[in-house]
């Protein structure tokens, strides 16, 4: 059967612009499927007709998705064509603590950088998008890349390099997934093995509280304040994983994200940096 796509997966559509042109193929290949006789061919006879109606369904449903991404796509090229005429980003969020957030998605992790460093912006590392965050609680509405890297040996072992100059310094010329360091052992950051943490699920406050990786990105100060937020004010059971890649190569190098509200706000390690990306930037009032 054709899964149903449910609420919770739109995110993740309108997230990955590379879907939304996927979108009105579905509903064609779909329909096509539906009215297609030799669907028997396939399936078998006793069951085609109840396949073709139940995907004539989801056709229906998939259209009207598929057009509102494509809205949503069009809205965001315009909002970013007037940030570059004007220099305002898309999303601009009043903070309490006497400055201004903004947020902006951007094409790729390349592109983001580079219109930060038109301005002498950097992107931030993993703790001051946290940070910027708490204040601003609708940032909890999207995820925010950020210019702190995992760095992973191949094998169970990874280091976190909370500001990457890697990442800082990423040219437009880049086109990989993930960048590739040199010498591993060599490189800054601080070591981890993921055997001695607990990762690639989401954890209890407790747990939360007491992991090593999140307290040298963090600190105990500011944990405690998202312990606050995600588990009393958000009453959740869990939250806040840390996800990582277990089949990585030698020396491959990814920003970790802050995952939206919507995935917990968890850590992920594995995004792609060719992926549409999101950064926050900050002035003064």
């Amino acid at each position: 059967m054709i899964p149903f796509i449910s609420s919770n997966k739109i995110e993740k559509f309108i997230n990955y612009k590379d879907l939304l042109s996927k979108n009105n193929k579905i509903s064609e290949v779909l329909i096509k499927m539906a009215e297609n006789d030799s669907m028997d061919d396939y399936f078998g006879e006793g069951d085609a007709k109840d396949i073709a109606e139940h995907m004539a369904m989801q056709a229906k449903v998939i259209t009207p998705l598929a057009n509102k991404f494509r809205e949503i796509e069009t809205l965001e090229k315009k909002l970013a064509g007037l940030r570059e005429e004007t220099g305002l980003s898309s999303s601009i969020i009043k903070s309490n603590d006497a400055k201004t957030y903004s947020w902006a998605p951007y094409l790729d992790y390349k592109t983001g950088v580079n219109e930060l460093g038109k301005t002498g912006e950097k992107p931030f590392n993993f703790k001051k998008n946290w940070e910027a965050r708490l204040s601003n609680k609708e940032l909890f509405n999207t995820y925010q890349d950020s210019a702190t890297a995992i760095i992973y040996d191949g094998g169970s072992k990874f280091k976190v390099d909370i500001d990457c100059q890697d990442l800082e310094g990423i040219s437009m010329d880049f086109e990989d997934s993930f960048m590739t360091v040199k010498d591993y052992k060599k490189h800054k950051g601080i070591e981890f093995d993921k055997n001695e943490v607990i990762y690639n699920r989401d954890l209890t406050e407790s747990e939360f509280l007491s992991h090593k990786v999140y307290e040298e990105m963090l600190g105990k100060d500011l944990m405690k304040k998202i312990a606050h937020e995600i588990y009393d004010v958000q009453n959740r059971d869990t939250a806040l994983g840390l996800y990582l890649r277990d089949n990585a190569k030698v020396g491959e190098l990814r920003s970790l994200v802050l995952n939206s509200g919507n995935y917990n706000s968890g850590a992920y390690g594995r995004d792609n940096l060719s992926s549409n990306a999101r950064f926050v930037r900050e002035s003064p009032k």
